[in-house]
């Protein structure tokens, strides 16, 4: 009987309209991917942000989530946030920032 009702909530089971994904990844082939993830979640592309293309967008990371997150207390985010990411600096030297 359990198993049942598990069976019935993963096939009936769809993300709230008022969810919305954020990425972050240096990756190029990899943000690629994550939009394809999230469309197959159903989540809506206007929805979806996917960053990490560039030093700025990394480094500006927290920044936008913590604004993004204050104008939409009422909505449910998901996200995934690449572990290591590697940005070139002003002294175009190779650097890696910690997504965590």
């Amino acid at each position: 009987h359990v198993n049942d009702v598990v069976n019935m909530w993963q096939k009936t089971f769809r993300i709230p309209e008022n969810t919305y994904a954020i990425a972050i990844d240096d990756s190029k082939i990899q943000r690629k991917l994550l939009a394809k993830f999230f469309d197959f979640m159903a989540v809506p592309r206007e929805q979806t942000t996917i960053l990490g293309d560039g030093a700025e967008e990394i480094k500006g990371f927290e920044d936008f989530v913590v604004g993004f997150m204050e104008n939409h207390k009422n909505d449910y985010v998901f996200m995934i946030v690449d572990e290591n990411l590697d940005v070139v600096n002003e002294s175009s030297m190779h650097e890696s920032i910690s997504g965590s």
